[in-house]
């Protein structure tokens, strides 16, 4: 029983030697599907169905739910900023909305948190050159899905700031419309998603 148990030991330890090899490549890409909370609470699914992916073509919007998950877990304050900053922004806004200098540092603000929430999207392409494009070639997920969904994405975490942001702006600063942040975000959203996929490679 003891030469059978070193055998066996012997030919366990001979057989993990390519599989130890290929754990360095393999184990961060596996390691997205460990989500948080677990599998057993049923929140740990990728939604495809409700909210924006809804109004996306099916190919994007599994983009967009795969890329929320990982932000979700790699970039979580990527959201978190946004509802520190919106406050302050709309209260000041809101109390000195005709003060230029006021209009300048909440605009600055806003400006550096947008900026932040791009990189992450952008961020999102240096974590997907560590994979390989063909599961996502495999599944029928071409360039355009991937920049419309990964574009998606970027104006989900921008619109909590700006949609709110924009109202106020165009109800405190006189002769003032909040157009201006909508449209700036939209193009900012659609710069970070393509320069994402630039990073993330074919």
């Amino acid at each position: 029983m003891a030469v059978v148990a070193l055998l066996a030991f012997g030919m366990a330890a001979l057989a993990a030697r390519p599989y130890t090899r290929t754990l360095a490549r393999w184990m961060a890409v596996v390691g997205e599907l460990a989500f948080v909370p677990p599998l057993n609470v049923g929140a740990a699914e990728l939604v495809t169905d409700r909210g924006v992916a809804r109004l996306l073509p099916r190919p994007a919007a599994a983009v967009w739910a795969r890329d929320a998950a990982v932000v979700a877990r790699r970039f979580r304050w990527a959201g978190r900023i946004v509802w520190p900053v919106a406050a302050v922004a709309v209260f000041a806004l809101a109390r000195a909305g005709d003060d230029a200098s006021v209009r300048g540092w909440v605009a600055t603000l806003v400006g550096l948190a947008l900026a932040a929430q791009t990189a992450a999207v952008i961020a999102l392409g240096r974590v997907e050159r560590g994979g390989r494009r063909w599961l996502d070639r495999s599944v029928g997920l071409g360039q355009g899905h991937r920049w419309l969904g990964r574009y998606a994405l970027g104006i989900g975490l921008m619109s909590w700031l700006v949609v709110p942001l924009a109202i106020t702006w165009g109800l405190s600063v006189p002769g003032a419309s909040g157009w201006s942040w909508l449209l700036g975000a939209g193009g900012l959203a659609g710069i970070g998603a393509a320069a994402s996929l630039a990073l993330a490679g074919r």
